[in-house]
């Protein structure tokens, strides 16, 4: 998408880099947001990578340098759905 010095290579079929450099997609449709130096490894199938510096430890996961929560915006009671944050008396909790 841009950037400069981003590489998709042979096994990164499917896969985009949005920008920034120095950035390799190295697994089947995974996704690099922009950043530097980030690298999504061989055999990571579907991982993203958002932030600069990340090297990925698995597929199908997202990997970040931090996440920001607004938890007035977070639901308050268990959502009863697999994996969704929720705000539990000011502390995350996972459904």
């Amino acid at each position: 998408g841009g950037g400069c010095a981003n590489t998709i290579d042979a096994y990164g079929g499917g896969s985009a880099i949005a920008g920034g450099h120095t950035n390799t997609a190295g697994a089947t449709n995974s996704f690099v947001g922009g950043g530097c130096k980030n690298t999504i490894k061989s055999g990571h199938t579907q991982a993203s990578a958002l932030g600069s510096g990340i090297n990925t430890v698995s597929g199908n996961m997202l990997h970040i340098n931090s996440l920001y929560f607004l938890l007035s915006d977070l639901p308050t009671s268990n959502p009863g759905v697999p994996g969704v944050v929720w705000s539990n008396s000011c502390q995350l909790s996972v459904a």
